[in-house]
């Protein structure tokens, strides 16, 4: 019985694995076949092209990699040269390409399964967007060379990454989206992984706004002092590291004030001075580097030459550029703060409100606010209003012979 049973079953795995197979070699015919086609034609071209073929290819490719790579070679560039000075590091590019694909994937995913909620998904893309090409700009684009031959585009590349890329990938939230755009096995697994008791506990521990905010800080001042900072000159691997330490101390900072507890009018209030203090210490650093009389990174002296400064006042234009535009940015921060703590006051109040009158509700303008102001208050409850014309109610006329 048993036998008889399994033999449909054998048979329909047997049919259903040669039903893979023919699929695959349709597959494999429908890829390969165009392939050996244009292999064949091509090995029926003139044998003249044959023989110059790997003239023109080689042409092609060094106009391909002479358009691409950059002239100074590794070396601070000159005026002329800054254009073409794109940085091309490997590991760069595909952390970069491997984000962007892994967004788009995912946000597409996300976009087909959501509904009311691809407005906010929308709002996000454009937040992640304007992040990414931040960061290419200042990963990618002749900033990042720029950066090796004055102190100030190093402080101005600094500046895009913390306070124009960091704030804007935070506000896109990007992780729902890379998750998504894992196959669903992996997905589930990443997903039980990020809710681990550790790891949620040291994900608060670090966004802790004291522990952000001295991480932050931290790396601002210790990457600033002049053996550390002229260490990333001479070495690639410091040099990542310290772009490393900021931008991810950085997305710590800013997930603070945008992601934090939010909501209670006491806990918004308590993010200004969050704010306002790492303005006060990026201040400090930035006069120190304009107002100081002798330049902190005479490395520069040789590569600020050909831009016309000295390494002093190549210091003090750095020094300037990350005092304004920084500055700029936490007072945009904490100015768009103080309004979300208003807009948090001002639902503390609705709410106890409502408490204390919850059967007046639809109530608008001075006669909404008068009509609260009867309703509440207890004289209104203990003494009647006259009547305007006419003799007194009934009830008052039987309450003076009992007075009496």
């Amino acid at each position: 019985m048993g036998t008889a049973g399994s033999a449909p079953r054998t048979l329909a795995r047997h049919l259903h694995s040669r039903y893979r197979a023919h699929v695959r070699r349709a597959r494999y015919r429908e890829f390969f076949m165009p392939l050996s086609t244009l292999v064949a034609d091509v090995g029926a071209l003139p044998a003249s092209f044959g023989a110059a073929a790997p003239a023109w290819f080689a042409a092609a490719a060094s106009a391909l990699i002479a358009a691409v790579t950059p002239l100074h070679d590794g070396r601070p560039p000159a005026p002329d040269d800054l254009w073409r000075a794109w940085s091309l590091e490997p590991l760069e590019l595909g952390a970069l390409t491997l984000a962007a694909a892994g967004y788009a994937v995912g946000m597409r995913r996300l976009w087909r399964r959501s509904g009311a909620g691809r407005r906010r998904h929308a709002r996000r893309t454009i937040a992640f967007a304007a992040g990414f090409l931040a960061l290419v700009a200042a990963l990618v684009s002749p900033l990042d060379a720029l950066g090796s031959a004055l102190f100030a585009g190093h402080m101005l590349q600094h500046v895009v990454l913390m306070v124009v890329a960091a704030p804007l990938l935070v506000l896109a939230r990007p992780l729902a989206a890379w998750l998504w755009a894992l196959p669903a096995p992996w997905r589930r697994r990443a997903a039980r992984a990020l809710g681990f008791g550790p790891i949620r506990r040291a994900w608060r521990g670090i966004t802790y706004p004291v522990a952000a905010w001295t991480l932050h800080a931290a790396a601002l001042w210790a990457w600033h002092a002049p053996p550390l900072y002229e260490a990333t000159l001479r070495s690639d691997a410091v040099h990542l590291a310290q772009h490393a330490s900021f931008f991810l101390t950085a997305l710590l900072f800013w997930w603070v004030p945008i992601h934090g507890p939010g909501g209670a009018a006491v806990a918004r209030a308590a993010e200004i001075p969050y704010l306002f203090t790492t303005a006060v210490h990026g201040s400090v650093l930035s006069a120190l580097l304009t107002f100081s009389s002798e330049p902190w990174y005479p490395a520069y002296e040789p590569t600020a030459a050909p831009w016309g400064l000295t390494a002093l006042e190549d210091q003090q234009i750095g020094g300037l550029i990350m005092w304004c535009l920084s500055g700029l940015a936490y007072v945009a921060a904490a100015v768009a703060l103080a309004a979300a703590w208003l807009r948090a006051v001002e639902r503390d109040v609705a709410r106890r409100e409502a408490r204390r009158a919850p059967g007046v509700t639809g109530v608008t303008g001075v006669t909404g606010v008068t009509g609260v102001i009867r309703s509440t208050s207890p004289a209104a409850d203990r003494v009647p209003s006259p009547a305007p014309h006419g003799p007194p109610a009934p009830a008052a006329r039987r309450e003076i012979p009992h007075a009496r």
